[in-house]
């Protein structure tokens, strides 16, 4: 999961197709929830929800990182979680 978020990084500092990132942004995510794992699930959210924010769409952005971050009610303490805290304050 964590390849297909950072091929998507790799791709939009190369080559600025900012398609593709979020192609790759939404596969990372989309396989995490299949999969079921929660710690990638949230750190992909995260990321695809910065790569909308930068983009302006804020709503999408909020949309994609809130409902994996309410999936945690422990580890507060973890980067991960605390990231995605702070990127949920600024959506809101």
């Amino acid at each position: 999961m964590d390849h297909l978020r950072l091929h998507g990084d790799l791709v939009a500092r190369f080559t600025g197709d900012r398609s593709r990132t979020e192609t790759r942004c939404r596969k990372a995510l989309d396989l995490a929830r299949t999969q079921g794992t929660r710690a990638y699930g949230l750190r992909a959210a995260t990321h695809y929800a910065r790569f909308l924010h930068e983009a302006g769409r804020i709503r999408e952005a909020a949309a994609a990182v809130l409902p994996a971050l309410d999936a945690f009610t422990e580890g507060d303490g973890t980067p991960d979680v605390r990231a995605a805290r702070r990127l949920a304050a600024q959506l809101r």
